[in-house]
């Protein structure tokens, strides 16, 4: 979500991965979350994901490759297997397609000798789909998802958070793959499944709602991209109050109305964006000054120069707290 320059906006990157914004072409922008969470309240990256004291079971039997003895506790088995799932998501995020394979093919073997459930299954197939996806073996990547959607139709939706984690994931990975309709595909799925659960998580539901609608837009399907847009932004504004993530929903709804040119409306919400990152205590001063910064850059559109020229100052002034002085990201303060 993303522009800088004149008719561009930047909008802010999810703020469990990073804190700055991401430079990308075209009229709306979109900030796509990496991953849900089996459980929502406990979201964290690998790194702290072991710091949260998570066991990490780094015997040679872990190490030692798809064909290595299978331990005789299944328990044992599982945690093997979740570990090695952690590490392959590090490996395929970051393009290292051989490795991540061969840890989730271990991991499938632990699950399927421990006798592990359809969505602990689902979940390793998809990190095979992925892996084969980055590999361009497109055969084997749609049977491993092809199998996915089978074990997580034979799952009640809303029922467990696996689900959803599964069906967001491989959202993602089409997503990157620059395949909307797949994409939109699986997020829909994991959209209706959070709202089936027992006890809606609103965040997750408006970190989904986000993508899908971005998708939406994507795919030339404005009239749905803006209809979910209001509706998270409804979530947010009823349910996350302050939330790091309110400024986000608010500021890619207003995104999608300057690209309509309905730039009265846009503004609104850019305020709105930059009040609500004032307000929190936890705002990094990057946030504030992207907020800043799209408020300006919407201003000098509309040849409000005076108030375009405080708001950008005010985001340059910021981006010296957030940055380096090296950092390339500076440039679009400048």
């Amino acid at each position: 979500m993303r522009r800088t320059e004149a008719g561009r906006t930047l909008a802010f990157e999810r703020p469990d991965t990073t804190e700055r914004g991401t430079m990308l072409p075209g009229p709306v922008p979109s900030v796509v979350s990496p991953r849900l969470s089996r459980d929502p309240s406990k979201r964290c990256s690998v790194r702290e994901f072991a710091a949260l004291g998570v066991a990490v079971l780094l015997s040679g039997a872990l190490a030692g490759g798809c064909d290595a003895p299978l331990p005789e506790d299944p328990k044992q088995a599982e945690t093997q297997a979740a570990q090695l799932l952690e590490q392959a998501y590090e490996d395929l995020d970051a393009g290292r397609w051989r490795e991540g394979l061969d840890r989730s093919k271990r991991a499938l073997r632990l699950r399927e000798h421990a006798n592990g459930g359809r969505l602990q299954l689902a979940e390793a197939h998809a990190h095979l789909a992925w892996a084969r996806w980055g590999m361009e073996e497109s055969s084997a990547a749609a049977g491993h998802e092809s199998t996915v959607a089978r074990l997580c139709a034979m799952v009640e939706p809303g029922s467990e958070d696996l689900r959803s984690y599964v069906m967001h994931m491989l959202g993602n990975v089409h997503h990157a793959r620059g395949e909307p309709a797949e994409a939109i595909r699986w997020w829909k799925a994991t959209l209706a499944d959070l709202r089936a659960a027992a006890e809606p998580d609103a965040e997750s539901i408006a970190w989904v709602g986000n993508d899908l609608a971005d998708q939406l837009r994507r795919v030339g399907s404005v009239v749905s991209a803006e209809s979910l847009q209001v509706e998270m932004v409804r979530l947010a504004r009823t349910e996350l109050g302050a939330s790091p993530y309110t400024p986000i929903l608010l500021n890619n709804l207003g995104a999608l109305y300057w690209d309509q040119d309905r730039l009265a409306e846009a503004e609104a919400l850019y305020r709105e964006a930059l009040e609500v990152s004032l307000s929190d205590s936890a705002s990094t001063p990057t946030r504030r000054a992207i907020a800043h910064l799209n408020l300006g850059v919407l201003q000098h559109d509309q040849a409000h120069w005076e108030t375009s020229r405080e708001n950008l100052d005010r985001a340059l002034e910021l981006s010296r707290e957030g940055f380096e002085a090296d950092d390339p990201q500076r440039v679009m303060f400048l």
